[in-house]
């Protein structure tokens, strides 16, 4: 039987709260829960430090405008690491219903601060459901 530390429960703690403040979208709110060098991964797309990801929360503002409501339906923590199963539902900046099931990893660092963060959507599925046009723009 695997024992739960003090650590696997700050590390749950520390990857609710941070996907709650992120789903903001707005730095002010998540940026003091993310190290300065931290990593970002969504598919194949890469971002760095802070600046990476408030690129990503842009792009997150720009598809979807009114806002998203994640449903976080199973957590599996192991020391620094947690991984989330999410469903998140939105309508999108094309007026679409959005309903997409992402796997969610973090790795915390000693500071407890998001070291790196690996998003899996269902890419195929959300490409169908984003416009696109002046994403460019953003970054």
């Amino acid at each position: 039987m695997t024992e739960i530390t003090d650590i696997d429960v700050k590390s749950r703690q520390l990857a609710m709260q941070f996907y709650d403040y992120f789903c903001t979208f707005d730095p002010a709110v998540y940026e003091h829960l993310v190290e300065p060098d931290a990593y970002y991964k969504v598919g194949h797309a890469e971002y760095f430090g802070h600046e990476g990801f408030a690129n990503v929360a842009k792009v997150a503002k720009f598809v979807y405008p009114n806002g998203l409501t994640p449903e976080i339906t199973d957590v599996i923590v192991e020391g620094y690491k947690v991984a989330l199963k999410v469903t998140t539902r939105a309508v999108t900046n094309k007026g679409l219903d959005y309903e997409n099931f992402y796997a969610v990893h973090f790795r915390f660092s000693e500071n407890g601060k998001v070291a790196e963060l690996n998003e899996f959507p269902d890419t195929a599925y959300a490409l169908e459901k984003f416009s696109h046009e002046g994403i460019e723009d953003l970054l």
